[in-house]
């Protein structure tokens, strides 16, 4: 007894077997291709950073605005370091003793120039906490002169 065997079963067994070779050549062309295509987040990114680049180089009006930045920050430093000098002074006037000598009035006057010290000290750290939270890089706000106390002894 010899078992017949189907003839569409050894064309559908043929076709199978086609059709895998077939989805196998398709996957290796896939893989081929994901291989050598980058994807479009990166390439979007790079586009984007060498668009801000040539415009750094090339805009007068970013120039421009550079230009005031820097020449704001070097008016910033001037009038910071100002202030410095102003604790400073007042550290020493109170050490010393000399502010406990001087009249009434002008200690009295000593404490308001302590509180507008102390105002500047707390605009100096909000910009401070500005600039961070905008990440700006290459501008550092320096810490307030840390040797004031109240002026006058009051």
């Amino acid at each position: 007894m010899t078992a017949e065997v189907d003839p569409r079963l050894d064309e559908l067994t043929q076709q199978l077997s086609a059709l895998r070779t077939h989805l196998g050549q398709i996957r290796r062309k896939r893989m081929d291709v994901e291989k050598t295509t980058p994807s479009p987040a990166p390439l979007v990114a790079a586009a984007q950073q060498a668009y801000r680049d040539r415009d750094a180089v090339v805009s007068p009006t970013l120039e421009e605005l550079r230009g005031r930045a820097d020449a704001l920050a070097t008016e910033l430093a001037k009038s910071w370091a100002s202030a410095d000098n102003i604790r400073w002074i007042l550290f020493r006037l109170r050490e010393t003793g000399v502010a406990q000598t001087l009249s009434a009035a002008v200690r009295s006057n000593l404490a308001l120039v302590q509180e507008e010290l102390d105002r500047e000290a707390a605009l100096r750290a909000e910009i401070s906490e500005d600039l961070s939270r905008r990440d700006v890089v290459g501008f550092t706000v320096p810490a307030p002169l840390h040797v004031h106390k109240s002026v006058g002894g009051e």
